[in-house]
């Protein structure tokens, strides 16, 4: 066993590079008893000691770089999805101003537009009004923006209160007036973005910002 835990430390020589201050001198003296030679097949009580503590500060700095990492991907999904949305309204929105239609095909797709000219909703014509925007309207609209969407779920919805659920986004209208869609990953904090019906307008938010 204690010969798989030194194979296992001299494996993380890249790890070194990250590391700095008391973790870097911590793993140079872990290998330095392990490099050294040794006059029999085991540790001594004290070698095995210092093993377990210098194991305990690379699990210890180890967690912050895996924690960390996770929610700089949940900031990329939701940006990723934001920019990608905001692209595609703002080019309906172009289009439909130039053509001086009220109502556009996004790959088989009917996107119609509210009395503004932005994207409103999809394939079922409603209301239409930037101050009356339901979220069945901003889901649709999800739907009809992005082929191949995430799944999403209404807030407030039936099937948002069963504890099982495995959608990826979460829908809400605020005021009646903005489209929020947030990120349902288990994290700390929330990720979502807005779209204003008013003025096309897309804006990130996550615990960071």
């Amino acid at each position: 066993m204690p010969l798989i835990v030194i194979g296992f430390l001299r494996s993380m020589n890249n790890l070194e590079r990250a590391m700095s201050g008391p973790d870097k001198v911590a793993l140079r003296a872990l290998a330095g008893i392990c490099d050294r030679p040794s006059r029999s097949s085991g540790f001594s009580l004290f070698e095995m000691t210092i093993v377990l503590i210098v194991m305990s500060i690379l699990l210890y700095s180890g967690s912050k770089y895996y924690f960390s990492s996770i929610e700089d991907s949940k900031y990329s999904v939701i940006k990723f999805q934001a920019a990608t949305f905001s692209r595609t309204v703002s080019n309906l929105y172009g289009q439909a101003q130039v053509q001086g239609l009220q109502s556009l095909d996004l790959m088989g797709t009917i996107i119609y537009m509210n009395e503004k000219g932005w994207p409103a909703t999809a394939n079922t014509k409603t209301s239409l009004k930037t101050w009356d925007q339901s979220p069945e309207e901003c889901e649709l609209l999800w739907h009809g923006i992005f082929n191949n969407a995430p799944s999403t779920v209404v807030a407030g919805a039936v099937i948002d209160s069963r504890k099982k659920n495995h959608h990826d986004f979460k829908v809400y209208s605020i005021n009646g007036r903005i489209c929020r869609y947030e990120l349902m990953r288990k994290q700390e904090g929330r990720y979502f973005f807005d779209y204003d019906l008013s003025t096309g307008e897309v804006i990130v938010f996550s615990p960071e910002n």
